[in-house]
């Protein structure tokens, strides 16, 4: 029987926006055929706690998910795994946290389409702003919805300038986006091996009254009111897992991700985003995206796991 060491951010001592409101995850149910131990890890402790346990275990299922200057463990886990050559679930240090200019080149790579785009670090340069509007107004390298409020969809130069300015106050910079109307569509991939994937199936996501993107109050305050449906246009699904397989495997992704897009009302497709490391493991009321996905069927929640865990073992 493996034995699996279960790695999660200690939430109740991180300052955190994400910690103070992300809920409990708990992958036990979907580890029974192994013997597994849940190690809550701080960002101040995890590589401390890590150097006791390394030798003790055969495989570490990473659900540390940490930003790059968040209060939160994340890439320096992987990267410590890495060194030591532990396996471990999710993506490895060079797909941790890929830039928002990165997928965007990929999927252009791809022949996939994504909006329009302008990255900003002086409010000057705003000059030189060309986009059509409305624009929806970004963190430079968004994460979980940092920084996305109801107001970052803006409609006029007055409004845009405004939000730029606040994000360049906060983040130092800004990215714009020309804002794609339409649905909404979620897709989760996981590595089976180094050269194969699977692909789930789609979701669509169906948002509440007088709610149209996802932003940060409706992520994590608000999930549950967000519905997830199967894709029902089965031509519109095939080519979102296509596109995400592709642009996955142009990053050289690795462990597993979900991919965001848009398909405005002309049914162009955008790519606006991948997650590596996504949110997993959150409970039934108030799940993530991708358990939203992985409930679809029946046993894809148990299959994906050990996917993940065999992939691990893979790894060195």
């Amino acid at each position: 029987m493996k034995k699996i060491a279960i790695l999660l951010v200690e939430n109740k001592e991180s300052l955190s926006e994400i910690s103070q409101l992300e809920p409990e995850v708990n992958p036990l149910p979907y580890l029974k055929k192994y013997s597994a131990t849940l190690f809550p890890l701080s960002k101040k402790n995890a590589i401390q706690q890590l150097t006791t346990i390394i030798t003790q275990f055969d495989v570490f299922l990473n659900l540390c998910d940490g930003a790059i200057g968040d209060d939160r463990p994340g890439i320096e886990i992987v990267q410590f795994l890495e060194k030591h050559k532990i396996p471990f679930t999710g993506a490895s240090s060079s797909f941790y946290e890929p830039s928002r200019a990165d997928m965007k080149n990929a999927a252009s790579k791809c022949k996939v389409n994504v909006p329009k785009s302008f990255f900003i670090s002086d409010l000057n340069q705003i000059d030189s702003f060309n986009l059509s509007f409305p624009c929806i107004v970004k963190h430079p390298n968004s994460y979980s919805s940092i920084g996305l409020t109801k107001k970052s969809v803006v409609y006029d130069i007055e409004s845009l300038k405004e939000e730029v300015s606040e994000k360049i106050q906060k983040y130092n910079a800004a990215l714009i986006e020309e804002y794609i109307r339409g649905d909404e569509y979620t897709v989760l991939i996981a590595s089976k091996s180094k050269t194969e994937t699977i692909v789930f199936f789609p979701a669509k996501i169906i948002f509440p009254n007088g709610e149209e993107f996802k932003h940060f109050s409706l992520k994590w305050e608000q999930h549950s009111t967000m519905k997830y449906i199967p894709c029902s246009e089965h031509v519109l699904a095939q080519k979102l897992m296509d596109y995400s397989d592709r642009i996955y495997k142009e990053m050289k992704g690795n462990g597993y991700a979900r991919f965001d897009y848009r398909v405005d009302n002309n049914g162009n497709i955008f790519f606006i985003e991948l997650n590596p490391n996504c949110s997993l493991f959150y409970p039934p009321e108030n799940a993530s995206s991708a358990d939203e996905i992985l409930a679809f069927n029946q046993n894809d929640k148990q299959t994906f796991v050990d996917i993940i865990l065999q992939f691990a073992l893979q790894r060195f």
